[in-house]
């Protein structure tokens, strides 16, 4: 079975691969040819994760799976969290 994974990010994909080796042919957006990035409006790690893959999953019309993480420090009370590649 074909599943698009919503990531370029080469060792996101060499870590999903390397857990559904069976029966699983993991694609990135890159080996499907998608360029395009939706926005992540979303307010949690959770929301955004659904929103990629549901983007991957209208851009390709295959299964899609994401996900979405950042750094919470206690010390700044959870911050930047879903901020982090931005702040």
């Amino acid at each position: 079975m074909d599943i698009l994974v919503a990531t370029n990010n080469d060792n996101k994909l060499r870590e999903i691969r390397a857990i559904m080796q069976d029966g699983y042919r993991i694609i990135s957006l890159r080996e499907k040819g998608i360029v395009s990035d939706p926005e992540e409006t979303g307010l949690t790690f959770e929301e955004n994760a659904r929103i990629k893959a549901y983007h991957g999953l209208l851009m390709s019309g295959m299964p899609c799976m994401a996900d979405d993480s950042g750094l919470e420090v206690l010390a700044l009370r959870g911050a930047p969290g879903i901020q982090s590649a931005r702040y």
